[in-house]
């Protein structure tokens, strides 16, 4: 599996926990996320912030929850580790069939339905792919078995 791939997930799961680290440092520091706004209110800028607190917190809980097992395949694309099956896609993705692109598939592999994030050119419903992939996180390559 390239290492592109593995470097822009872990990427993208970087930027938003780092960005959700700081704003919630600045709310526990601060205690006010929004504290330069020009309201003439003192009551405007703490409803705002009791809005704001939540919907942050919330969202680094859902990192968390939807990246955890993504953070479970670090030790396998360390050690390069990587699954690889053949498999039969069950759905097809035919967003841009020329360039490669990040998919979202269900792929049978060995009898079983997997739902798998992929980065392939398109992908066409019954055909056969040989499929490299983390085995948490389902996230990975699709080629073309010829």
């Amino acid at each position: 599996m390239s290492k592109v791939i593995i470097y822009r997930e872990y990427t993208i799961i970087l930027m938003l926990v780092g960005c959700l680290i700081f704003i919630t440092a600045k709310i526990i520091i601060k205690k006010r996320l929004l504290t330069n706004l020009k309201f003439t209110s003192e009551k405007a800028k703490l409803i705002i912030n009791m809005i704001c607190i939540p919907i942050v917190y919330a969202a680094l809980i859902f990192c968390l929850w939807e990246y955890y097992p993504l953070m479970l395949d670090i030790p396998n694309a360390i050690s390069k580790s990587y699954c690889v099956d053949n498999a039969i896609a069950r759905s097809y993705d035919h967003s841009n069939p020329g360039f490669v692109e990040r998919r979202y598939i269900d792929m049978e592999i060995d009898g079983k339905i997997e739902h798998m994030t992929l980065y392939a050119y398109g992908i066409n419903e019954g055909e056969k792919y040989t499929v490299i992939y983390l085995p948490h996180s389902k996230i990975g390559q699709a080629v073309p078995v010829e």
